[in-house]
């Protein structure tokens, strides 16, 4: 079913639709941008019901937890920047992007119906994940905004 956007961790392009859009893997991309690209261009995002990830080797929570703190914060860096946003905000809303994450995650689980239990047995990794994920945020804008009075 055509959706409006999909989560990069979920997604998977083609290359020409990377590498059309001036991206590179190599230095990183945030699939918001891609996909506005992709839906400006007349092409659709559909979200596939039977495809899956699989993270074999993404290691025990806490390296997964840096990562995840890391990608936060180049984010939060990027959007500071680009936005010029202020970093107080991003900062007060940091606390609730757990909640929003999972929320979305739980709308589209119960949708499916498929994998309610799983949903509640991994919600304590997944804050463990989007908080650091959040703080990573904060960080980044707050570093984005000395970086940028410099």
């Amino acid at each position: 079913s055509e959706t409006v956007t999909i989560a990069g961790d979920n997604c998977a392009y083609s290359r020409e639709s990377i590498e059309g859009g001036g991206w590179a893997r190599e230095s990183g991309f945030w699939e918001l941008e891609v996909n506005e690209r992709l839906r400006t261009q007349g092409k659709k995002l559909v979200w596939v019901p039977a495809a899956s990830m699989d993270f074999r080797d993404a290691g025990s929570l806490a390296p997964m937890a840096r990562r995840r703190f890391t990608h936060g914060k180049r984010f939060g860096m990027s959007r500071r920047l680009s936005s010029g946003e202020s970093i107080l905000r991003i900062a007060a809303a940091s606390p609730l992007v757990p909640f929003i994450l999972f929320g979305r995650a739980a709308r589209r689980v119960w949708a499916n119906g498929l994998y309610r239990r799983r949903l509640f047995a991994s919600a304590p990794a997944f804050a463990v994940l989007s908080a650091s994920w959040a703080l990573g945020e904060a960080v980044g804008a707050a570093g984005a905004g000395v970086a940028h009075r410099n």
